[in-house]
């Protein structure tokens, strides 16, 4: 192939990528043919906003492209690292290689856009992935300063209720059956002490009054206000102490 069936080539192919790239492709020099497209990620890099990567692939076209190489090399980075723009390299060389003889500069940028695409992708995952863990450790931590303490078994509880015992009922004067005996029903109280049945009747008369009550005599019971009590009971109960006031 003459120097002009290169130079013909090379120019279809260039009109080929402004045909398909209008707005990425700027002509930078006729001889040697030299033009800049622009690579931009259709991911974007970035979960809070439309932020997308990009790159600016200069082609310088050889004398005998495509049966050799062109010069290709990469500017004006947007969003991308060191190792990024070096793969970038590597990819170039790679596609090169394999393409040698055929017009490949449509076939570099494919491969371009792909890898900037990945990257944007795993850029905006890995913040996103980041910011879960983050916000998970902090819940943990949490957690771990509102459940410090001393760790809860069966016998650390048990010693625990033993010791409330104890100074539950020390505050309320002694253990649950001192407690209970230390107030006693109306009931048992009547019947602890039988004498109080008396004891007032001595002093007072019919008339009188004690604490708002008056002393009434040969008060008729109703019987049927007592339907649900053990009448039999209560009556065995009342002659017992009429005897012991007999017998004083």
């Amino acid at each position: 192939m003459d120097p002009e069936e290169y130079a013909q080539e090379q120019r279809d192919e260039v009109d080929s990528l402004e045909a398909i790239f209008p707005d990425e492709l700027t002509i930078i020099d006729e001889d040697p043919l030299t033009f800049e497209l622009l690579v931009v990620s259709k991911e974007s890099c970035s979960p809070d906003s439309e932020t997308f990567s990009s790159v600016t692939m200069t082609v310088k076209y050889t004398p005998s492209y495509p049966d050799e190489a062109a010069e290709i090399s990469f500017s004006k980075y947007l969003c991308m690292d060191p190792e990024q723009k070096e793969k970038l390299n590597e990819i170039v060389q790679e596609e090169c290689e394999e393409n040698i003889g055929m017009p490949m500069i449509s076939i570099v940028q494919m491969a371009v856009q792909d890898y900037i695409d990945e990257s944007s992708m795993a850029a905006r995952e890995g913040t996103v992935k980041k910011r879960k863990e983050e916000k998970e450790q902090e819940a943990l931590r949490e957690l771990e300063r509102l459940t410090a303490g001393t760790h809860v078994t069966t016998e650390t509880f048990t010693e625990w209720v033993e010791g409330f015992k104890k100074e539950f009922y020390a505050k309320r004067g002694g253990t649950a059956a001192k407690k209970k005996g230390a107030k006693l029903t109306g009931k048992e109280l009547f019947l602890a002490n039988k004498k109080m049945v008396t004891s007032e009747e001595a002093y007072l008369e019919e008339g009188d009054t004690v604490d708002d009550m008056v002393v009434v005599e040969d008060v008729e019971v109703d019987k049927d206000m007592f339907d649900d009590m053990d009448l039999e009971d209560l009556e065995s109960e009342l002659d017992g102490i009429d005897d012991d006031d007999d017998e004083d």
